[in-house]
């Protein structure tokens, strides 16, 4: 089905789901209904684009089915208007039942470009006509506020996206687990921020963008990001991309006001997981200067994140081992592993990019 940049804006201000909505995750089946939006009777600008804003939620397999259906629903739910895209990243089987068991009022769409969440979250962006895009991750929920609370911080100074506070839904939070490795299973709980701030960026999940803004460069740089054991800081990137494309002053903001629920299941709460997940972060960043991204903007807030937080955390969970607090050592020692095994993957990634830089240099010559 083609669908007109101007049919999403009117679905955008049409679709305000109301609180007696029957959640997906409490029906086993949903009748499809009408999935043709309406086309805009007001608030287009002429040029397919509507005020509004149009959530994408990405996702790729059928495990995470009720997952899923909870992000959807709270997408739905939104106080703001907002127009729902669920992106389905080559998988045929998972995009033929969402069409047939959830509502009309959200578009489901197969990724247009290759495989990998950079590619599905484009598809869903570039079919918005919405003045703000949104993306949700198919393991994460929203607070019903989400998109209302980011729109409406984005009102003051040169903000040309927001982010939100990631929060764990654990099934059973390990003892030795430190909170400021949060970003380990994709939760801000090692942040230090308490108000609404400018930051260098924010994570695509929970992320609002302004649409022209993320158009203007292209939106997330396909090939490079997430995909089976590679993870790539796609997000860093296109904050930063953004941002050097944008006039002087513009900026990001964090705001730990506005809540996200990322499930954090029980496979992702092993050390070896850990370990495997630190030393993909430190192979992802140094691919983050493969892209042309300066040294001193890839890695400024890691070098203030590891010479202040984690030094501190560390000796506060020493000194709570010593007061015989539990669990402390366990996370002091997590802590360092954590770190090291981070450098070390960075390492490696530094050398991985050398040698292939020097061996094409070799062939070109």
């Amino acid at each position: 089905m083609a669908v007109r940049r101007s049919d999403l804006g009117a679905l955008a201000r049409a679709t305000t789901i109301s609180s007696t909505s029957a959640p997906l995750t409490t029906s086993t089946s949903v009748i499809r209904q009408n999935a043709t939006p309406q086309p805009a009777s007001s608030g287009d600008d002429g040029n397919g684009v509507s005020a509004g804003a149009s959530i994408v939620i990405t996702c790729y397999t059928e495990r995470r089915w009720r997952s899923l259906l909870k992000a959807i629903d709270s997408a739905r739910a939104q106080t703001y208007p907002s127009a729902v895209i669920v992106v389905v990243d080559h998988n045929d089987a998972l995009l033929h039942r969402l069409r047939a068991e959830i509502p009309g009022d959200v578009l489901v769409v197969p990724n247009e470009f290759e495989v990998g969440v950079s590619g599905s979250r484009n598809t869903g962006a570039f079919k918005a006509g919405t003045d703000y895009v949104a993306f949700l991750d198919d393991d994460a929920s929203a607070s019903p506020s989400w998109i209302e609370r980011l729109i409406s911080a984005m009102g003051f100074g040169q903000a040309i996206g927001a982010g939100a506070e990631i929060i764990a839904q654990w099934d059973d939070q390990p003892t030795w687990f430190p909170d400021e490795f949060g970003w380990v299973v994709g939760v801000t709980s090692h942040s230090n921020h308490t108000k609404t701030t400018a930051v260098r960026n924010v994570w695509a999940n929970g992320m609002l963008v302004k649409a022209a803004h993320f158009e203007g460069v292209g939106g997330f740089r396909t090939g490079f990001g997430k995909l089976g054991t590679t993870s790539e800081p796609e997000d860093t990137e296109l904050c930063l991309r953004m941002t050097r494309a944008s006039r002087a002053g513009a900026e990001w903001l964090f705001v730990p006001e506005v809540e996200l629920y990322h499930e954090i299941p029980a496979e992702r709460q092993t050390v070896g997981y850990f370990a495997q997940r630190c030393w993909d972060e430190g192979v992802g960043k140094a691919a983050l200067l493969r892209t042309g991204t300066p040294a001193a903007l890839a890695l400024s807030e890691e070098s203030t994140y590891a010479r202040t937080l984690l030094v501190k955390a560390f000796w506060r969970y020493v000194g709570s081992a010593v007061l015989g607090r539990g669990g402390q050592v366990g996370k002091a020692a997590a802590l360092l592993l954590g770190f090291w095994v981070t450098v070390g993957g960075f390492a490696f990634g530094r050398l991985r990019l050398f040698r292939f830089s020097h061996t094409k240099l070799e062939h070109n010559s």
